[in-house]
């Protein structure tokens, strides 16, 4: 995924008013250099063992901007963003946040917590 071209991915944007769970990966430059491709197969790996494989889409996406915290992977609806991606996180954000509906404010950046403190999310 590291030379990749992007161009005929969906922006993050596009999936705004997705109304199936969906994981967008990042899959942009500097996030394919950080790992995205483990992020991939660790998310296809957690949705299968919680039986989520059928109902929730996992989207490649362009550079989602946010290149100093990559890997990044946004869960649609909602649009929140987790970064710094490792593996071992997959299985908390889609067992919590797609499964439960419940974030996982520990692996959201701060302002996303705030909002989830504040319940404005």
């Amino acid at each position: 995924m590291g030379k990749q071209d992007t161009s005929d991915l969906p922006n993050l944007g596009d999936l705004r008013h997705e109304e199936q769970r969906c994981l967008a990966i990042c899959a942009g430059k500097k996030c394919a250099k950080a790992g995205s491709t483990l992020i991939l197969h660790a998310a296809q790996t957690a949705l299968q063992e919680v039986g989520l494989d059928s109902s929730t889409r996992i989207v490649l996406t362009r550079c989602q901007d946010q290149c100093e915290d990559g890997p990044v992977v946004t869960v649609v609806p909602g649009g929140y963003p987790y970064l710094n991606m490792r593996s071992q996180d997959m299985r908390p954000i889609v067992t919590s946040h797609i499964r439960d509906g419940v974030p996982v404010a520990d692996l959201l950046p701060r302002r996303w917590r705030r909002r989830l403190e504040r319940g404005t999310e």
